[in-house]
This record gives C-alpha cells, structure tokens and sequence, in this order.
C-alpha cells in the first residue's frame, strides 16, 4: 500500500509539472485538459492514503483485514 501511495504521488508530480508547463506556454486548452487528470489523480491519492489509514486501524485484525481486502477487491 505505500509503494501504491508513492507512485500515485509520483504519477501526480509528472502531470503537475505538464501543468506548469502548459501554464507557462499559456495553453489553456492544455491546462483545462490536465485539470480533469490531476483531479482524478488527486483522488487515487486520497483514495491510496484511506487504505494505508485502514490497515493501520485494523491492525492484525483478521475480520478488519478480510473487509478492507474485500473493498480493495471491488476498487479494480
């Protein structure tokens, strides 16, 4: 799950700097485009911190685990 949350961080720093760039180009057709893909990458983001929050809640809890691992199954 961390390696999960670190490359959606990478994967948003990569559309970010497209961002500036078409900012700095002054390509707004570009900008509106990527606003949709960094918004959604936004949301993986928060959504990989929600389940490292989980695991962390539930610990070793066998019955936690089987419902996160459940909801982890029914996110693909």
């Amino acid at each position: 799950l961390v390696f999960q949350l670190e490359h959606e961080k990478l994967v948003t720093s990569l559309i970010l700097a497209l961002f500036k760039e078409a900012d700095k180009e002054e390509d707004f057709l570009a900008k509106k485009f990527l606003s949709w893909y960094l918004e959604e990458q936004l949301e993986e983001e928060a959504r990989s911190k929600g389940l490292i929050d989980e695991f962390d809640l539930f610990g070793r809890d066998g019955a936690g685990l089987y419902k996160l691992n459940k909801k982890m199954g029914k996110a693909e």
